[in-house]
Order: C-alpha cells, then structure tokens, then sequence
C-alpha cells in the first residue's frame, strides 16, 4: 500500500511542482525525523512565498486554485459552472 505522504509527492511531482530528488529527499527526512510531509514542503521557500503578506496569494484563492488542480475529475468540480466566474 502506498503512503499518503508518497501520494501526495506523486500528485506535487506529475505537477511539476516538486521534482523526484526533491520528493525523495523529504520522504527521507520523513521516516528519519517523522516529520510530516506536509509541515516538510510548507518549510519550502516557493510555498512561504505563497503565504507571504505583500506578496502571496490570498488562502481563499489558492484554496481554490488547489482544489481544481487536484481535483479537476471529481464530480464537485464538474457541477461548477465556471463560465460564471469567467471574467472579461
């Protein structure tokens, strides 16, 4: 069985949000330290700049931004009219 910390990696790296030595590396930490994956990526520089006051993305927004990258299939994200967010 895979661990959700190995999912979650697998999900940040087909993503191309996180590379393999990357993943592997803070899987690593992971087991060594137990440490969880999650509090190991939230230490990483590209994920404190999200979060930064002056120039970060709302959580509101990335929220949702995450939620329709990671979930783009899901029956919830379907049943969203989109169009009626589109601005322009």
């Amino acid at each position: 069985m895979v661990s959700p910390s190995r999912r979650l990696g697998e999900l940040l790296v087909e993503r191309k949000v996180l590379s393999r030595d990357d993943l592997e590396e803070m899987l690593d930490r992971e087991e060594r330290e137990g440490t969880p994956l999650p509090r190991l990526l939230a230490k990483q520089e590209w994920a404190q700049r999200l979060h930064r006051m002056d120039t970060g993305i709302p959580y509101g927004i990335a929220l949702a931004i995450g939620a329709l990258i990671v979930y783009p299939d899901t029956e919830w994200i379907k049943a969203i009219d989109v169009a009626h967010f589109a601005f322009g």
